[in-house]
C-alpha cells in the first residue's frame, strides 16, 4: 500500500499530464489521466473529484467513439456511485457496463463488475443476490488465477 502522500504527489504529476494532453489536443491521453486520477482520488477517499474525473473520462470516451475504455471507466464510476450511497444510479452504469462486458468477452472486467455488482446488492440489502454475485465474481478469479481478487471473494462469502 502507498502513503498518502504518494497518492497526493500521483495527483499533482497525473494533473500536470492531463493539462498537457489537453493543450496538445489529446483527447484520448487526457482521458487516461483523468480515469487514472479517478482511480487515485477513490484511494483518497475524495469520491466527489474520482466520479468528476471518470464523468469527465467518459464523455470524452464516448465522443471519441471508444467503448472499450467508455467500459472501464463506467465500470469504476459505478462502484464509486455505489461508495458514495447513490445505488439507484450506481446500479444503472454496472448493469450497462455488464452487457457490454459479457459480449465483448472481458473476463477480468466482468469478475470485477460481478464483485461491485456483489457490493451493490449487499447494499441494498438483497443477500442472495449479493452472495451469487460474489460467487461469480469468485469463479471467473479462480479461473483467471487472480489471487487478490479470489481472497476478497471468499471474504465476503465467509470461505476461509
Amino acid at each position: 500500500m502507498r502513503a498518502k502522500g504518494d497518492r497526493k504527489a500521483a495527483v499533482k504529476h497525473l494533473d500536470a499530464a492531463r493539462q498537457t494532453f489537453n493543450s496538445l489536443q489529446e483527447a484520448f491521453a487526457a482521458s487516461q489521466c483523468s480515469i487514472r486520477l479517478g482511480s487515485v482520488y477513490a484511494e483518497l477517499d475524495d469520491l466527489v473529484s474520482a466520479a468528476a474525473e471518470l464523468e469527465a473520462a467518459r464523455s470524452v470516451l464516448d465522443s471519441l467513439g471508444d467503448r472499450p475504455h467508455h467500459a472501464l471507466s463506467t465500470l469504476f464510476l459505478g462502484g464509486i456511485r455505489c461508495r458514495q450511497g447513490n445505488l439507484a444510479l450506481a446500479e444503472q452504469l454496472l448493469l450497462e457496463v455488464e452487457v457490454y462486458l459479457k459480449a465483448r468477452g472481458m473476463p477480468n472486467d466482468v469478475a470485477g463488475c460481478a464483485l461491485e455488482l456483489g457490493y451493490l446488492r449487499r447494499d441494498q440489502g438483497r443477500r442472495a443476490q449479493a452472495v451469487a454475485q460474489f460467487n461469480k465474481a469468485l469463479r471467473l478469479y479462480e479461473a483467471l488465477g487472480v489471487v487478490k481478487y479470489v481472497e476478497v471473494c471468499r471474504k465476503h462469502l465467509n470461505i476461509t
